[in-house]
């Protein structure tokens, strides 16, 4: 089978008010569909280390502890909301429209295919998808952060995030068919 998918990466941004301000990726939802089947998976930093070392305060670690069941409580909405006539596409733009402060939609990624043998396989390949993503989506953010960082005076310099080694909270979960008798431009 054939699931159609997009990637969505959640930032944080850490000072709304400061110009300088910069923003570190902390999620990724990974919303698909195929015939009779829908999928999502989600994965978010752990805020414990970001805590000690003095990167995020407290509520903000909450923020973004939260965030799994918030990606979670989203797509379920967002399906259930229009009966299951939704695309793939509005189910992360209506996310991109609902979070639009300190945490926002970062990144879109274009509608990719991706054959899978059943729903199983299909929520192990969303999985892996969403934590592949985010680890990719630190480094870009390291790396850029890194050039800024170099004409920045030493007490302005930012927190380099690193990816994160071994296990980042991860889910997985079927969602109720949608997207019957949209469109089916995609050329999967």
């Amino acid at each position: 089978m054939r699931l159609r998918y997009q990637t969505a990466v959640v930032s944080f941004c850490l000072d709304l008010t400061d110009p300088r301000g910069y923003s570190i990726p902390v999620g990724v939802l990974l919303v698909g569909q195929s015939e009779g089947l829908g999928v999502a998976a989600a994965t978010a930093l752990r805020t414990d280390r970001l805590v000690t070392s003095g990167f995020l305060d407290p509520i903000s670690s909450e923020i973004i502890g939260d965030l799994l069941a918030l990606l979670q409580a989203h797509v379920n909405e967002a399906i259930q909301a229009n009966d299951g006539n939704v695309d793939v596409s509005d189910v992360l733009l209506s996310l991109r429209s609902s979070l639009r402060n300190s945490l926002y939609v970062s990144s879109i990624s274009p509608e990719q295919c991706e054959e899978v043998a059943d729903p199983i396989g299909a929520q192990t390949f969303a999985t892996g998808s969403v934590l592949r993503v985010l680890r990719s989506a630190i480094i870009t953010s390291s790396n850029q952060l890194r050039e800024r960082a170099a004409s920045m005076e030493e007490d302005e310099a930012p927190y380099l995030l690193e990816p994160p080694p071994g296990y980042l909270p991860t889910a997985s979960w079927p969602v109720p068919p949608f997207g019957a008798g949209l469109r089916d431009s995609h050329p999967c």
